[in-house]
């Protein structure tokens, strides 16, 4: 009886000893974000924005609409960007081995500047296999990749997706004796794209975003479905690696495919700026938002910018696709 008298005095002492504290956070002036990603397939967009207080009444960040932005190609002006749909809009396309620089003159602010140069496409080859896999995949479709890689530092990307039919419940087939649950089938009027998990043993792969399964598979998949690398290992040479897709289909099914269905591989050759850019925001979003009860301790990643006298980035790359199904390994 003592020993539980204890306990309750304990309790009454730690819960009686809360008192709620207003903090005053120190208020910082307003900074000018720009975003920018130069791509060959599409006209140059620039966002302009500021940030906002660290405890803000609303998320939405204010669009600057009174600014000149100017872009450079080459140091050569290629004209003034127009503001159309809350966004700067220049209806040029950006060249492979060009550099690329954009100026952003805001009232009040110092000027903005950053550059970029666009890298050439991957040239790149890709085939499956028509073999059986023993993966927790569904349906696994071992891919060969090989990049032939210019002499000079690049960084790759590489994720995959798909492009079905989505499935829905049928209203008159149950999958089980019980008749609680409706099989799905396909709805033949709606395609989906799916970016589809990714399994590979390479050793040539940056293992930032890599989980190796300890059970009887023993499998590493990228989180997120990209998968990191660069050519450290054989600059100016072939770049070779196999990686396991997900699917929705068989390996014998691919042949048979309508003209709509496919399995992407896409491969993404980035800038420095790019890639460091994207590689931050992906260890953020791990780090916070990626799992459905975020870790609590964890920390903020400084995600990179190259914006002088702001935040964002302006930044480049270059990528190419491949439809799978259309390339069986010889």
């Amino acid at each position: 009886m003592k020993y539980l008298s204890y306990s309750y005095i304990l309790l009454l002492i730690f819960a009686s000893c809360t008192k709620d504290l207003d903090l005053d956070w120190p208020s910082e002036p307003p900074q000018l974000v720009l975003n920018g990603i130069l791509h060959p397939d599409s006209a140059i967009q620039v966002a302009l924005s500021t940030t906002i207080p660290l405890t803000p009444q609303s998320t939405d960040f204010p669009i600057i609409e009174n600014a000149t932005v100017s872009l450079y190609e080459d140091d050569e002006l290629l004209g003034d960007l127009v503001f159309r749909d809350s966004v700067y809009v220049l209806d040029y396309h950006p060249k492979a081995g060009r550099q690329y620089t954009v100026q952003a003159n805001v009232p009040g602010y110092l000027p903005l500047s950053a550059s970029d140069i666009v890298p050439a496409k991957p040239d790149v080859a890709a085939c499956y296999l028509a073999e059986e896999r023993n993966t927790y995949f569904a349906f696994p479709i071992p891919i060969r990749t090989r990049i032939v890689d210019p002499l000079e530092s690049n960084y790759y990307w590489l994720y995959s997706t798909i492009s079905n039919y989505r499935y829905v419940p049928s209203e008159e087939r149950y999958c089980d004796s019980l008749r609680k649950y409706l099989c799905p089938q396909f709805d033949s009027t709606t395609l989906v794209n799916t970016r589809m998990g990714l399994i590979s043993e390479s050793p040539i792969i940056d293992p930032f975003n890599a989980f190796t399964d300890n059970t009887s598979y023993g499998e590493t998949t990228y989180k997120t479905g990209y998968i990191r690398f660069n050519d450290l290992s054989n600059n100016g040479g072939a770049l070779a690696l196999e990686v396991i897709s997900a699917s929705h289909f068989g390996y014998d099914e691919l042949p048979n495919l309508t003209a709509e269905q496919a399995l992407t591989l896409h491969i993404i050759s980035s800038s420095t700026h790019y890639d460091r850019h994207l590689k931050s925001s992906l260890i953020d979003h791990l780090n916070n938002d990626y799992y459905d009860n975020p870790n609590p301790f964890s920390q903020s990643t400084q995600i990179y910018s190259n914006i002088e006298n702001g935040t964002g980035i302006f930044a480049a790359y270059n990528s190419a696709s491949i439809r799978i199904e259309q390339h069986p390994c010889e």
